[in-house]
């Protein structure tokens, strides 16, 4: 089953699955800071649209702007949305249950546990391929983890962000940035044609009735404005940080285990590392539809065979044994002394030599 299939609208507003075994109190404990923000992100917009466009003198750019703003806070709302209510990326039980026996454990008390866990799985090697999470009882493919918030493991786990309410993971992982995107985007605009007019109104003196407030008003401006100004720092110092993981194809759990040099699943181009979080469809990054990517969510095109741990030996070998083929090909196919000397004389020399002969 591909991935693009697995994102469907069902998976849309399933709690029972994102959470866990949590009850009511911990999915509104969860869900809690996530609309903190998004009661403060509706008041900033809400001072700018009321207090700054509806006083915009000229018409034209009244309208553009309010059509730019609207479309950016729309989106934005949007992107926000389905990263709260999108399923980062339950793992499947059935391939869970199918992959018991290609589980890879660790220590002799991992074994015990295993072995009262399930009877009757033969792992007393314990040198398979997954790992096993014994907090959810469920195998783990590569690049899954357990999410301690959550109570659940995801596909490609990157954090648990709590301004979301919600894991980012393979599924949700493009929304994420879409809203860092947008947010980043709506903040710059907002604070770029509001400034002016906040300051102006900040020193108007009494006879001023163009940028004169009351006091309510100018205090739900500059709240406003500062608002804004903190969506802004927020979410692009994310985003720089997230951008950096994309670019080179990694999570922050990654990151912090692999670091970027020893990171097997960089492609070592932008664009290809990009596809495997917006999906394989370049024309639908920026759209909020689904994802369709090429692989099934459990399994990951490496650059190399060897293990993490001999990444560098393992690039410098490569690179040597490429050297070596280099090398010998030129070797092979390498004129004799005869045909480069051939090669050196000129055409009208090379005539004259037919004819003596």
């Amino acid at each position: 089953m591909c991935i693009r299939d697995r994102c469907s609208v069902s998976m849309v507003i399933r709690y029972n699955i994102m959470y866990g075994n949590k009850g009511c109190c911990g999915k509104f404990l969860l869900l809690l800071p996530a609309i903190i923000a998004q009661v403060f992100i509706i008041y900033a917009v809400f001072g700018y649209f009321r207090y700054f466009l509806t006083t915009v003198s000229k018409r034209g750019f009244k309208i553009l702007l309010t059509i730019v703003m609207g479309f950016l806070s729309k989106i934005f709302e949007l992107s926000y949305l389905l990263t709260i209510f999108i399923n980062p990326g339950s793992i499947d039980p059935e391939w869970s249950n199918k992959n018991l026996k290609n589980v890879k454990l660790k220590s002799d008390s991992d074994r015990e546990e295993y072995a009262q866990l399930y009877p009757s799985v033969d792992v007393s090697a314990g040198e398979g391929r997954y790992d096993y999470c014994f907090k959810c009882h469920t195998v783990k493919p590569e690049r899954a983890h357990h999410c301690s918030s959550c109570n659940k493991c995801y596909l490609k786990m990157d954090h648990h962000c709590p301004w979301m309410g919600n894991c980012i993971g393979l599924y949700n992982h493009k929304y994420f940035l879409k809203t860092l995107l947008f947010g980043t985007i709506l903040g710059i605009m907002m604070i770029a044609t509001w400034s002016k007019d906040v300051f102006k109104m900040m020193i108007a003196d009494e006879g001023d009735t163009t940028y004169r407030r009351t006091t309510l008003e100018l205090t739900i401006i500059l709240t406003s404005y500062m608002l804004s100004a903190v969506l802004l720092l927020s979410c692009l110092i994310m985003l720089i940080d997230q951008s950096y993981l994309a670019f080179h194809n990694t999570t922050s759990v990654e990151q912090r285990v692999y670091g970027t040099d020893k990171n097997p699943y960089d492609h070592h181009d932008t664009v290809r590392n990009l596809e495997d979080v917006f999906g394989a469809n370049k024309c639908s990054w920026l759209a909020p539809c689904p994802p369709n990517f090429k692989g099934d969510g459990y399994h990951f095109s490496k650059i190399g065979k060897e293990s993490i741990a001999n990444y560098s030996t393992m690039e410098g070998e490569c690179l040597g044994e490429t050297i070596d083929a280099i090398n010998t090909c030129l070797l092979y196919t390498s004129p004799s002394p005869r045909d480069r000397t051939r090669s050196r004389m000129p055409s009208s020399a090379c005539k004259k030599k037919k004819k003596k002969k």
